[in-house]
């Protein structure tokens, strides 16, 4: 099997957080001198020239790929070219699917910063069994609203198990204070999400259960927390 030619590829790198990602990753690797194998990708060559224009020296030698994110053949080649894929097409629930497939089928690790958790949950649902077969890291919420919280509970919970042998049962995160705004994307997701919610009963009892993305298995006593929230939901309803 021949190499993948890329350790990390930017897929939609000329949307809003594509673009800060791209500066990010250029500026970081030309301080580090870090030798990874990178390029950026999407459907349109004409502005992801003009990113490459507008990342100066560092984009120069900045490898383009084409590809449309419907287009599952394009798709299944780019992923085919790479380690691991870094995505901020959205809404995903939307444009999404066909990298997640050719992620898991192809043994390409990926990455996204969704939160349109009803899109993950069919998500893992139908491509779980191939991403455990091929050995590709399908890693979802990886953004402003996903990382600081999931991050912070790691950490807490240690620092918890430390000093008095055993973790929280409760934890509040509050923000107190960010710059900032909300992304075209992210409100098409938002609106995508509501409509779908609306629509669907299964997706709003999903939502009200915090545990719907764990694994059926007993996980750190998960199963038994699912069996109570889906005990307290079907309480609720009656």
């Amino acid at each position: 099997m021949t190499a993948p030619r890329f350790d990390l590829v930017v897929f939609g790198a000329t949307s809003f957080v594509g673009q800060i990602l791209t500066r990010y990753l250029s500026q970081y690797l030309a301080e580090s001198q870090e030798p990874l194998r990178w390029a950026i990708a999407g459907r349109s060559a004409a502005k992801l020239e003009m990113l490459k224009a507008a990342l100066g020296e560092a984009g120069q030698q900045l490898p383009i790929l084409i590809s449309d994110a419907t287009d599952a053949g394009q798709i299944a080649a780019l992923c085919a070219q790479t380690r691991a894929v870094v995505s901020t097409v959205g809404p995903y629930a939307l444009y999404g699917e066909p990298l997640i497939k050719a992620c898991a089928e192809g043994g390409t690790d990926y990455c996204d910063l969704t939160g349109e958790a009803q899109w993950i949950k069919r998500m893992v649902d139908k491509y779980q069994a191939a991403a455990r077969h091929s050995g590709a890291r399908i890693v979802h919420c990886c953004g402003f609203d996903s990382v600081p919280s999931d991050m912070g509970v790691w950490l807490l919970q240690q620092e918890a198990v430390k000093r008095w042998g055993q973790p929280l049962g409760e934890i509040t995160m509050r923000v107190k204070a960010m710059k900032g705004g909300a992304s075209g994307g992210t409100v098409a997701s938002i609106l995508l999400f509501i409509e779908e919610a609306l629509a669907d009963p299964a997706i709003r009892q999903d939502i009200n259960n915090p545990y719907s993305l764990c694994p059926p298995a007993p996980v750190n006593g998960a199963r038994q927390h699912q069996v109570k929230a889906a005990e307290y939901d079907h309480n609720a309803q009656s």
